[in-house]
């Protein structure tokens, strides 16, 4: 097995890590890309694996503030497990990631960890 990169993913159990894996692909993210903007439909939840990924509200007038980071101890896409298919936040990239399916196609373990994967 190839080593995980993301905590959240090392530390579900074997069976659940190695289902996730499966659906879930490698991405290289490129430096300052968007990957959501506030009100976008999210098609993937998103588990960095190097630098981190911005999180940032709009404000008018403004470039925004930043409200937080996850890097690879988290992942992005959390809400689509709550049923809440449009992104909150400009989510702004600055490193790796892997990306999977999300909530629809059922893959978060049961304690609703997730790396990047994409939506039905």
């Amino acid at each position: 097995m190839a080593s995980v990169e993301n905590h959240l993913i090392a530390r579900l159990p074997r069976a659940e890590r190695l289902r996730l894996l499966a659906i879930c692909e490698p991405v290289e993210l490129v430096l300052a890309d968007v990957m959501f903007e506030p009100g976008q439909t999210t098609r993937h939840v998103w588990f960095p694996t190097e630098g981190f990924v911005s999180l940032i509200t709009l404000i008018d007038g403004s470039p925004g503030l930043e409200v937080g980071m996850v890097g690879r101890e988290g992942l992005l896409g959390a809400h689509l497990a709550l049923g809440v298919t449009r992104a909150p936040l400009r989510g702004l990239v600055q490193g790796r990631a892997r990306r999977g399916a999300s909530a629809r196609r059922r893959f978060v373990p049961s304690w609703h960890a997730a790396r990047r994967c994409s939506a039905a």
